[in-house]
């Protein structure tokens, strides 16, 4: 129960994060709908955030295990800036957005 309760709080927050979170359309249901959309999650930093991206996606088990080490997820961040965004959590980490 708790562990829920805190995942809302953190949701919460994660939306009012939203800049134009307003603009989706004017029913609630919408910007909640966009937001769930957009929505990836919390982490760290969207340096973490590019690491997660890449061994979801399967990038690092493409890779030879002995050059794994060299993949420059700094660059591979900023790459994803492209399609992403993020925000401040309270804690000093990311929210991090799908741009749509």
């Amino acid at each position: 129960m708790v562990a829920g309760f805190l995942f809302e709080r953190k949701a919460q927050h994660a939306y009012t994060r939203i800049p134009s979170h307003g603009s989706y359309g004017n029913d609630t249901a919408d910007n909640v709908e966009a937001f769930e959309e957009a929505y990836q999650g919390e982490w760290n930093s969207i340096e973490d955030f590019a690491y997660d991206h890449a061994d979801d996606c399967g990038y690092l088990d493409q890779m030879p295990e002995s050059i794994r080490c060299y993949f420059d997820h700094a660059a591979y961040a900023r790459d994803l800036e492209g399609g992403y965004w993020t925000a401040r959590t309270a804690s000093g980490g990311v929210y991090v957005y799908l741009s749509l």
